[in-house]
């Protein structure tokens, strides 16, 4: 009886000592978490914490733009990688190319599509690597109203599951030359999804042609934007997952990981810049959009923003 006792004992012991792991979550960690509507680890908080601590000390200093926490201020870079994956370097050599030369050169200082109807509200891809259907159907919305006269609300998940050879802006445009992309009421986005292709309500023809800009030069990036909406694939890693304000001319090492969209450029103070439309929802950056460096990075331009651009056509 006495040594079921000391078991007994030992075991309550035991259990006052094991506590729920969002007891042992600091308050900073758990506001978070509930902002962000995620699960608190013990992992994720150490994460969170380096992570802050990395966004105070840049925003005490004078970089002409600021970090601020997001959705993946708890997450390791091993996880950042994962959601990102890899974005593929496809080329098709039957694809035309605008080089400046065959581009108007009589282009504004600065211009929006967002204000000139051109551009839908931001999305949210989640936590699943489907950046370029975002991108592309970004583009292809943009360039139907700019074509056609209407903005269409297409789906995302129309890519992700039919286009089996997708992946990549281009793949996207290709597939859409022989397939009309469908509205997203009728074809909503999930992430996860297990749907597979299912029928659905066209939301604009078939696109008829694509092209891709030429690579690493701003300045036929800058003429192609002013005329449509420019889909590109990106460097996103490092700082870039950390902006929150400003004209960013933070680190992004690595290679192309992720797939947005320019629908603008200006300059801010002295410092040229393009508008670029994510899919990480309204929280990440200026409302989902970032302001990132035009020129003075090299040909390939900042984050590899001009080597993988191109656009879509209606007409």
């Amino acid at each position: 009886m006495k040594g079921i006792i000391l078991c007994l004992i030992a075991l309550i012991a035991v259990a006052a000592a094991v506590k729920p792991v969002v007891n042992l979550l600091s308050p900073d960690y758990k506001a978070y978490c509930k902002a962000y509507n995620k699960v608190g680890t013990v992992e994720g908080e150490r994460v969170f914490i380096q992570n802050m601590a990395k966004i105070d000390a840049h925003n005490q200093g004078d970089h002409g733009w600021k970090m601020g926490q997001n959705q993946f201020t708890d997450m390791s870079e091993e996880q950042l990688k994962s959601f990102k994956g890899e974005y593929p370097d496809i080329r098709f050599e039957d694809t035309p190319v605008l080089d400046v030369d065959s581009l108007p050169q009589d282009v504004p200082a600065s211009w929006d599509w967002r204000q000139h109807g051109a551009v839908n509200p931001i999305k949210d891809q989640g936590q699943c690597g489907t950046c370029w259907t975002f991108a592309s159907t970004s583009a292809v919305e943009s360039a139907s109203k700019i074509d056609l006269g209407t903005l269409p609300n297409l789906s995302e998940s129309q890519q992700a599951d039919c286009d089996k050879s997708g992946g990549c802006n281009e793949c996207a445009f290709k597939w859409l030359q022989t397939n009309k992309p469908c509205t997203e009421a009728s074809f909503p986005y999930k992430c996860p999804d297990s749907r597979g292709c299912i029928a659905c309500t066209a939301g604009a023809p078939q696109i008829q042609r694509f092209t891709v800009v030429q690579q690493s030069n701003e300045t036929a990036l800058k003429i192609a934007v002013y005329n449509r909406p420019v889909a590109i694939g990106i460097a996103a890693s490092g700082d870039f997952m950390g902006y929150r304000s400003g004209v960013f001319s933070g680190s992004c090492p690595g290679g192309r990981d992720h797939a947005v969209v320019l629908v603008g450029y200006g300059t801010d103070n002295g410092k040229d810049y393009w508008i670029l439309r994510n899919s990480w929802n309204t929280g990440w950056g200026e409302q989902g959009y970032m302001r990132i460096a035009r020129g003075g990075h090299g040909a390939d331009g900042i984050c590899l923003i001009a080597t993988d651009p191109s656009t879509p056509f209606f007409k």
